[in-house]
């Protein structure tokens, strides 16, 4: 897997693999190389993420591509307009 090249658009975030030590994580902590990019932006968001488990006896790699979906009872703030 390759580092992530910056795509106009999109954010794109790593995966670590090693826990900073002044982060505290619940669970187990697995390094991971791969990335997280997000596109779009409130009821369009779309993720696509790859990674690389680098430990434990199955060492995965896997790929997920998903969509922002509304959800009965979501509620979404609408900015005020300034008078």
């Amino acid at each position: 897997m390759s580092r992530p090249q910056p795509v106009s658009g999109q954010v794109t975030f790593e995966f670590v693999q090693r826990k900073p030590e002044n982060v505290s994580a619940a669970g187990d902590f697995a390094p991971v190389k791969g990335c997280v990019r997000l596109l779009g932006r409130g009821a369009v968001l779309r993720l696509f993420a790859e990674g690389n488990c680098l430990a434990g006896p199955m060492r995965a790699t896997w790929r997920v591509e998903a969509v922002r979906a509304a959800w009965f009872g979501e509620f979404i703030e609408r900015p005020s307009r300034s008078k």
